[in-house]
C-alpha cells in the first residue's frame, strides 16, 4: 500500500484546522445571537398570566357577572362586616374567592392598611387592578385584588383589623379626622404617620415652629390630594428651605386655610408684605379675623403702602369691620388714612417717594412689648404711625404658666403677639420652654 504524499497530508491538516475554527466561530455567533434574542424578548414562563391591558380588563369585568353580583352584595357592608367576610373561601370565578373581593373593598374603599397588617408579606406586591361600577353610579371604581394571598395571611388580616384601634392608612385616618377632628386617639395615631412627620419637619427642622396640634389643624384645613402631592415632591427633593415652606403655606392659603394666614402674619411678615399677589393679599384679609392685632398691622400697612386702589379698598373694609363701623360709600384715600391715624405718615412725601410694594424694601412691624403695633416704612414714618395707633390703648399684664404641649408659637398666637415679642418680654434667648415656667406677657386691652 502506497503512502500519501507529504504535501497532501499537510493540506488535509490545514483544512481540518480551518473547519474546526469555522465551526467554533459559528457556535460563538449563534450563542451571541441567542443571548441577544433572549435579552430583548425574554420567554414567558408557562404558568405566568400576562396582565391584560385596560380595555381588556374593562371588557372582562363587564362580563364577569359573578364578581359584579358579589361586589354589589358586599359593598353596602360596614367595615367590621367586611372583616368577617375575610374568612369566606367561596369560589366566585377565575380563581377569585369572596374573601378576595371583601379585601379589595376594605383596601380600596375603606382604606384598610394591608401593608401595616402584613409587613413581611411579599405577595401583597403582586396585586391586580379591576374596574367596578357600583350600582346607581356612572363612574368606575378601581379595586386592588391580591390573588396570591393564602389562608394564613387572611387570618392575620382579620386579627389585625379586630385588635388595632385604627387599622387604616394615613389617608383613611385623615378622612376620619375630617369628620371627627377632636378624637384624641385618632389624632395621636395620625401624628405618627410618615405623611404628617414630613409636613412637621418642614416647619420644625430647626427646632422652631408650631407644635404638632397646630400642624395638624393646618392639615385638616386642606384636602388629602394636596398632602399627597407635597409628600411625593418632598420624597424626591428633600427640600426644607424657607422658600419651600412659603410655597406650601401659599398653597394652603389659596384653599382657605386660616392657620396658614395666621402663620404668615406671625412668622413671615416681610414675605407677606412684599411678595404676595393681589389675590393672595385679599385672601389674607378675608381669612384673618377682625380681632387680630397682627391683622390690623397688616391691613394698615397694605392701606398705606400698596400701589393698587382695589387692594387698598379691601384693607380699608377690613379695618372698618375691625372697629365695627360702616364702610363709606365713596372711596377716599385721604379720609381712610385720617380715620385710621395714618394721615401724618404721608406728610409731604411725593408719590414716587413712597415704598414700592413689590420692591425689596424692609417693611417690618415693631415687636416691642411697650409698642405692640407698627407699620415700618422708614423710622420717621414708623414713629408717627405707632404714636397715632397707640392713642387711647391701655396695656394689660398677664402671667402665663407653661403647660404640657405649649410652645412659644402656640402661646404667642393665643395672646395675639409675635414669638419675637414674647421672647423679648421674657428675655429668652432660646426657643425652649418647660412646663411650669411662668411667662410675663403685655397685651393691649
Amino acid at each position: 500500500m502506497s503512502e500519501q504524499p507529504p504535501q497532501f497530508s499537510c493540506r488535509l491538516r490545514h483544512l481540518t484546522i480551518a473547519l474546526v475554527i469555522s465551526g467554533l466561530l459559528n457556535i460563538v455567533v449563534l450563542a451571541l445571537l441567542s443571548y441577544w434574542a433572549m435579552h430583548e424578548y425574554p420567554p414567558t414562563p408557562y404558568c405566568t398570566l400576562k396582565p391584560a391591558n385596560l380595555e381588556q380588563q374593562l371588557a372582562i369585568e363587564a362580563h364577569q357577572g359573578g364578581c359584579v353580583d358579589v361586589l354589589a352584595q358586599l359593598a353596602p357592608l360596614s367595615f367590621p362586616q367586611l372583616v368577617e367576610r375575610l374568612s369566606q373561601n367561596l369560589l366566585i370565578e377565575n380563581g377569585l374567592m369572596e374573601r378576595d373581593l371583601a379585601l379589595a373593598l376594605l383596601v380600596s374603599i375603606h382604606n384598610f392598611d394591608i401593608t401595616r397588617a402584613l409587613p413581611n408579606e411579599t405577595n401583597i406586591k403582586k396585586k391586580r387592578f379591576i374596574k367596578w361600577q357600583p350600582a346607581n353610579s356612572s363612574s368606575f371604581v378601581t379595586l386592588s385584588i391580591y390573588p396570591d394571598l393564602e389562608t394564613p395571611a387572611f387570618s392575620v388580616l382579620q386579627e389585625f383589623a379586630k385588635v388595632e384601634r385604627w387599622p387604616l392608612t394615613a389617608q383613611g385616618l385623615f378622612l376620619h379626622l375630617k369628620n371627627n377632628p377632636q378624637a384624641l386617639d385618632l389624632r395621636e395615631t395620625f401624628i405618627l404617620t410618615p405623611e404628617f412627620r414630613m409636613v412637621e419637619l418642614l416647619f420644625n427642622h430647626n427646632g422652631v415652629g408650631p407644635n404638632k396640634d397646630d400642624v395638624l389643624t393646618l392639615l385638616l384645613e386642606i384636602d388629602w390630594q394636596m398632602i399627597q402631592i407635597f409628600v411625593a415632591q418632598q420624597q424626591q427633593l428633600h427640600d426644607r428651605s424657607e422658600s419651600r415652606r412659603q410655597k406650601f403655606l401659599l398653597d394652603c392659603l389659596e384653599v382657605g386655610s386660616t392657620v396658614a394666614a395666621r402663620y404668615l402674619l406671625e412668622n413671615e411678615w416681610d414675605y407677606s408684605i412684599k411678595r404676595l399677589s393681589d389675590s393672595q393679599v385679599a385672601m389674607m384679609l378675608r381669612l384673618t379675623p377682625s380681632y387680630s392685632t397682627q391683622g390690623e398691622h397688616f391691613a394698615k400697612t397694605i392701606l398705606f403702602s400698596h400701589p393698587k386702589t382695589v387692594v387698598q379698598q379691601q384693607a380699608q373694609r377690613w379695618l372698618y369691620a375691625r372697629f365695627g363701623e360702616p364702610v363709606p360709600e365713596e372711596w377716599n384715600y385721604q379720609a381712610a388714612l385720617q380715620r385710621f391715624n395714618l394721615q401724618n405718615t404721608k406728610n409731604s412725601l411725593a408719590v414716587d417717594d413712597l415704598p414700592k410694594f413689590t420692591e425689596d424694601i424692609a417693611i417690618k412691624p415693631l415687636l416691642h412689648a411697650e409698642k405692640n403695633i407698627a407699620l415700618a416704612v422708614s423710622p420717621a414714618i414708623t414713629k408717627k404711625v405707632v404714636e397715632s395707633a397707640n392713642v387711647n390703648k391701655r396695656k394689660k399684664a398677664i402671667v402665663h404658666t407653661v403647660q404640657t404641649g405649649d410652645s412659644l408659637w402656640k402661646i404667642a398666637n393665643r395672646y395675639k403677639i409675635s414669638v419675637n415679642a414674647l421672647k423679648k418680654m421674657n428675655k429668652l434667648e432660646a426657643n425652649t420652654i418647660r412646663p411650669g415656667m411662668q411667662l410675663n406677657i403685655v397685651i393691649n386691652e
